[in-house]
């Protein structure tokens, strides 16, 4: 039963925002919002449905962008599922992408962890996949996976 709450939030922010072409009006949803601030009590129910045929990519990408907070363990979870749902064809390319390459200023969940063994797997079997475009491996190769992006990113922080 949570978890179709959960699904009905989503959807419902879907219908509100229309698409993520500017990901920083999901700020003014109070429902998302409240996802983004406690990722943690939305995890379950973010890997049960991330894969489901009747998602959307947009309601896909809320998801993703909603979670970027949960931590590397959860985050990882929630991005090997939309993977092996891609594989089983339940998933497009574009909503794959937001997920485990979200747009600039959104993606630390896996960025600043791409020294660890487990994103590298990660991210190396998403380049790997057909259908990737020539500039997204690329930069996973040379900017994501050598940890170039992470350091840019420190550096802004600071």
């Amino acid at each position: 039963m949570a978890c179709l709450a959960f699904q009905e939030t989503i959807s419902g922010i879907a219908r509100d925002v229309v698409d993520l072409s500017v990901p920083s009006d999901l700020f003014l949803d109070e429902r998302f919002v409240a996802i983004y601030e406690h990722p943690q009590q939305s995890l379950d129910c973010a890997i049960r449905l991330i894969d489901q045929p009747s998602l959307s990519a947009t309601e896909r990408g809320i998801i993703a962008l909603a979670l970027q907070q949960v931590g590397l363990d959860g985050y990882l979870s929630l991005a090997d599922k939309a993977l092996a749902g891609y594989r089983a064809g339940r998933v497009s390319l574009a909503a794959l992408e937001t997920v485990l390459i979200p747009p600039v200023g959104w993606g630390d969940a896996l960025l600043l962890h791409a020294d660890d063994p487990r994103v590298q797997h990660l991210l190396r079997a998403f380049a790997d996949l057909d259908g990737v475009d020539e500039a997204t491996r690329t930069y996973v190769e040379r900017e994501v996976l050598t940890g170039r992006s992470a350091e840019r990113r420190r550096r802004a922080g600071d």
